[in-house]
């Protein structure tokens, strides 16, 4: 009993501090309006699945909000008493400056707004993306990028993805923020385009999709591959064999000249 009152107590806290910037009910998730965001969503997540309540107001004894069962779709008013708030799970959603931060204990919640952990985080990241940034993005060829479909059909049977997801596989999702982002996109979507007019790909609503020809066109860019490697690796045993035979018959020219008699006064 005393834990569950020390839980709803903490809880009341980050709800106190979370409530000061409530989430709108309509917002944008996406730069650049998205970049001026900060706000909180709070759900108190119940122990039944997919059943939770999105915290809308703050009341000296009770805290309103909406409940959703998400198994049902059904949505109804609800007041829940601070004292049984210990009876939820915390979630805090932070929509701050174009992320989304989540925490799932009231405690690190309030820890964090204390010290303002968020806007480390963002710090710290948008380091790493200038870090990244100076990367020269390498692009990758139609056999890996075949590959890449293949693998994930394998693992997800309707697997069909854009440019910016393929972009995302690859890179992750600095590559997206990356300076050259839009002529990667290009050059990626250009060249699923190329495999939808070779059959391996199919192109519906801006997703691109594994076909069946797929596998046999993957094999031919596999043995390609291979007869490509096997004549770079003929060339270089080539230019070794030219070069050990070259520095034979230097060898062979100066034991010559070695051998010739020096002439008499």
């Amino acid at each position: 009993m005393c834990i569950k009152l020390i839980k709803s107590a903490f809880i009341s806290l980050a709800l106190k501090i979370a409530m000061r910037r409530p989430a709108p009910n309509r917002f944008p998730t996406s730069p650049p309006r998205a970049l001026q965001n900060n706000f909180y969503e709070i759900n108190l997540v119940e122990d039944q699945p997919g059943v939770y309540v999105l915290v809308r107001g703050l009341k000296p004894k009770e805290v309103s909000g909406y409940r959703f069962d998400t198994t049902t779709g059904d949505r109804t008013e609800v007041n829940i008493p601070k004292n049984n708030l210990g009876d939820y799970r915390f979630q805090s959603i932070h929509y701050l400056k174009g992320y989304t931060l989540t925490t799932h204990s009231a405690l690190l919640f309030i820890v964090g707004a204390i010290i303002w952990f968020p806007r480390v985080l963002i710090w710290i990241d948008k380091g790493f993306q200038a870090i990244f940034n100076r990367r020269n993005l390498e692009r990758q060829d139609r056999l890996n990028v075949l590959r890449i479909f293949l693998a994930r059909t394998v693992e997800k049977d309707d697997f069909a993805i854009s440019e910016i997801a393929l972009v995302q596989i690859i890179h992750s999702n600095r590559g997206l923020h990356h300076p050259r982002r839009y002529e990667l996109l290009r050059y990626y979507r250009l060249l699923m385009e190329s495999f939808v007019s070779d059959g391996y790909l199919s192109e519906a609503k801006g997703l691109f999709k594994l076909l069946p020809a797929g596998f046999s066109g993957l094999a031919e860019l596999e043995l390609e591959e291979q007869r490509y490697q096997g004549n770079r690796r003929q060339q270089s045993l080539m230019g070794l064999f030219t070069f050990v035979l070259v520095c034979i018959g230097l060898i062979q020219a100066y034991a010559a000249y070695m051998a010739m008699p020096v002439p008499g006064p």
